[in-house]
């Protein structure tokens, strides 16, 4: 997620969490753009090869320092 409200963070990141995902924070705002072209980037391979639409990405290795819900 990027974000540049911290009250708006802890919300989200706690969203996030309750339901059993583990919430990524990429930085501000401004990085929403990255996170957008990969969400093109998937529909876009989904389009060319008949996928389901059901696929998404998996960051595998993140940082120790990525949020966590405490």
């Amino acid at each position: 997620m990027a974000r540049d409200d911290a009250a708006a963070k802890a919300t989200v990141l706690e969203l996030i969490d309750s339901i059993g995902l583990n919430p990524v924070d990429v930085g501000p705002l401004g990085r929403a753009r990255e996170l957008e072209a990969l969400a093109f980037l998937n529909i876009s391979l989904n389009v060319a090869h008949a996928g389901s639409g059901q696929s998404g990405w998996k960051l595998v290795g993140a940082p120790a320092t990525v949020a966590k819900v405490a």
